[in-house]
């Protein structure tokens, strides 16, 4: 789906109708055809999804809905409020609330880590479909969703470029679903990684960057400062602390330093992908 809002938009000529019908079919049947081919006997992606879903306790599925229900009307609240915002505090309520919708699944006694590593799987997707929508009626159609869902997502952009892909909401997602997909131990911090990175770490190091910020470490080519990445570090620190895994203070507190100083050198939409990767490499056992 990304692929194919990529080739509608970013291309210098217009689709053509064929090509438009073309690259939509490739968009929906290839992520059928590899469901299919990774799971022999399994007859539709969406009814294996539904059909694994009941399977789970539905205490435990009631519970998870009423908090992701919760974060949703709070990102909408943000969404509705956000102009009254400073850019930072746009963005990083969002990372924020990545910290309250994850975390509780990411404990190690709440058995939810197969869960959620589906679940996020389903919200990529749902992500790259609402994407692939929002470029194909904005270019393509009478632009009644696509034009408004751009100025709506160019608020936490941080530009009013709303022409091509935006990716920004890609990138956290990822970020924080990358080291859960990878990781196959939950009582290590590689799981974490995501959420302590950009939920604590990046976030700490935006606000107290923005409010006491005085020394910056590339002059007047970023506004990163020493003082956010002295934030970011020791917020990094303190929260992985709480959460009682076997590391050794040294290991972590390196690896916190080493996460901050590479921050300081990333900018735009990759560092939400790349910081969490980063840090899961150092913690890793």
């Amino acid at each position: 789906l990304l692929l194919a809002s990529a080739r509608l938009v970013c291309w210098p000529t217009p689709a053509s109708k064929a090509t438009q019908f073309g690259v939509l079919s490739l968009a929906l049947s290839v992520p059928e055809w590899f469901y299919r081919v990774s799971n022999p006997g399994k007859s539709n992606m969406i009814l294996g999804v539904v059909r694994y879903t009941m399977k789970t306790n539905m205490e435990t599925l009631t519970s998870l809905t009423k908090l992701w229900c919760t974060g949703l009307a709070v990102a909408l609240g943000v969404a509705y409020n956000a102009r009254a915002m400073p850019l930072t505090m746009r963005r990083k309520a969002f990372h924020f609330l990545a910290i309250v919708m994850f975390a509780p699944t990411l404990m190690p006694n709440s058995g939810l880590g197969e869960l959620i590593r589906v679940a996020f799987a389903v919200a990529f997707a749902l992500f790259a479909c609402v994407e692939c929508a929002r470029v194909f009626d904005a270019y393509y159609g009478h632009g009644l969703f696509g034009w408004k869902l751009s100025v709506l997502l160019a608020q936490f952009v941080g530009d009013g470029v709303v022409s091509l892909i935006i990716l920004d909401h890609f990138s956290l997602l990822l970020g924080i679903a990358v080291p859960v997909w990878l990781s196959g131990d939950s009582k290590s911090l590689v799981p974490w990684a995501g959420v302590l990175t950009l939920g604590v770490g990046d976030s700490f190091a935006s606000i107290v960057g923005g409010a006491i910020g005085r020394r910056k470490v590339f002059g007047e080519r970023s506004s990163k400062t020493l003082e956010g990445a002295i934030a970011f570090a020791v917020s990094t620190f303190v929260a992985a602390s709480y959460l009682g895994v076997d590391i050794s203070a040294s290991k972590l507190a390196g690896a916190c330093v080493a996460t901050a100083l590479f921050e300081l050198s990333v900018e735009g939409v990759s560092d939400n992908f790349v910081l969490p990767l980063y840090f899961a490499a150092l913690v890793a056992p």
